[in-house]
């Protein structure tokens, strides 16, 4: 289930750089128009897989979750952590466990 959530997370990943690109071009121009069609695209294959019989019974919280939260917030967590040291990013991994096992966390900054 691991390699299905990250084949929707890039895909959820590239319909918001498509969604980006738009942002930043000309709305009428040829590349915000093949963007639009490739977002459409991307929410097809997002349907498509949601509404398939081979997903009946599979609990899909977790996908859910992904499709649905701001997608970018990994990469944003995987650039602050390139900046840890080894003890910190083990550290990160810790908390991160703690909280899918919904642990209590309390955060100590020195």
């Amino acid at each position: 289930m691991d390699s299905l959530i990250k084949a929707f997370y890039h895909v959820r990943m590239a319909e918001e750089y498509f969604a980006d690109v738009i942002r930043d071009v000309d709305k009428g121009s040829m590349l915000a128009s093949m963007c639009r069609e490739y977002i459409k695209k991307c929410k097809y294959i997002e349907n498509s897989f949601r509404q398939t019989p081979a997903m009946q019974g599979v609990d899909l919280t977790v996908l859910q979750n992904e499709l649905n939260g701001d997608i970018l917030v990994h990469e944003e967590i995987s650039r602050l952590c390139l900046r840890l040291a080894q003890e910190q990013k083990e550290s990160v991994v810790t908390l991160l466990k703690s909280l899918i096992a919904g642990e209590k966390i309390t955060v100590e900054v020195q």
